[in-house]
C-alpha cells in the first residue's frame, strides 16, 4: 500500500561558485492510524529543545537503517550513498521544528557540488571528522532553506496545536498519578494522613 505524504518537496539550493548545489527533498509522514492519540505517544509538550529524544514508534522507523533507525533522519548522499547523517535533535534544535521530530525525513543529494568538496567531504567523515567548514555553509544553507519553508511552517504549527487539544486531558491524568504515587509513598514509610481534628479545623477556619 503506498503511503500518502503530509509534504513532499523538492529543493535545489544554490551555494554559490567554487562549492555547486545542494538537492533536497523533505518528506513529512502523516500519523499512523495504529497509533493512539495521546501527547505521549508523539511529543511530550513540556520538553527542552536541548533534552535527548527517544524516537520509540516514530512514523519514519520503517524508512531508516539499523542501528541508527528512526534517529538518523537527515542523510546525506553522493552516488545515491550515505556518507553522513544528523539525527533527529537536527530537526528540534536546528529547524525550531520540534514537532515535527517523528514525522520528517530530509534527504540532501551532493552530487552536484564541486568535484574537489566532494572529496573534501567524504575523506572528512572516512575519517571520522564529522564536520568541516565547507559541510558548515551546507547545513547553513539546509537550515534556511527550510526554516523559510512556508508549508513547513504550517504543519509544524497545525500539529503543535493538534497536541496543544490534548494538554489539559493529559495533565490530568499526570496529576491523578502523581497523587496516587505520593500516597503509595505514605503508606509505604507508615506516614499518617495529615488530617486536622474538629480543634483545628475551628481554629484555623
Amino acid at each position: 500500500m503506498q503511503t500518502t505524504f503530509l509534504l513532499d518537496k523538492q529543493f535545489t539550493p544554490d551555494l554559490g561558485y567554487p562549492l555547486g548545489k545542494i538537492g533536497v527533498r523533505v518528506v513529512v509522514f502523516p500519523k499512523r492510524k495504529d497509533k493512539a492519540s495521546s501527547v505521549d505517544s508523539d511529543v511530550p509538550l513540556d520538553l527542552q529543545a536541548e533534552e535527548d529524544f527517544s524516537s520509540g514508534d516514530s512514523e519514519v522507523n520503517g524508512y531508516l537503517e539499523f542501528p541508527k533507525r528512526g534517529k538518523m533522519c537527515c542523510v546525506f548522499l553522493i552516488n545515491g550513498q550515505r556518507h553522513h547523517g544528523l539525527d533527529n535533535t537536527f530537526i528540534v534544535n536546528d529547524l525550531k521544528m520540534k514537532y515535527l521530530r517523528k514525522r520528517m525525513i530530509v534527504a540532501v543529494d551532493l552530487d552536484a557540488l564541486s568535484h574537489e568538496l566532494k572529496l573534501e567531504l567524504a575523506r572528512s567523515w572516512h575519517t571520522g571528522v564529522a564536520n568541516c567548514a565547507s559541510f558548515d555553509e551546507i547545513k547553513h544553507k539546509l537550515v534556511t532553506t527550510l526554516r523559510a519553508d512556508a508549508e513547513l511552517n504550517d504543519l509544524a504549527d497545525e500539529l503543535h496545536r493538534e497536541l496543544a487539544r490534548l494538554e489539559p486531558a493529559s495533565a490530568e491524568v499526570q496529576k491523578m498519578f502523581g497523587r496516587l504515587v505520593a500516597g503509595h509513598y505514605r503508606r509505604e514509610c507508615g506516614i499518617k494522613p495529615n488530617v486536622r481534628t474538629p480543634t483545628q479545623r475551628s481554629r484555623y477556619s
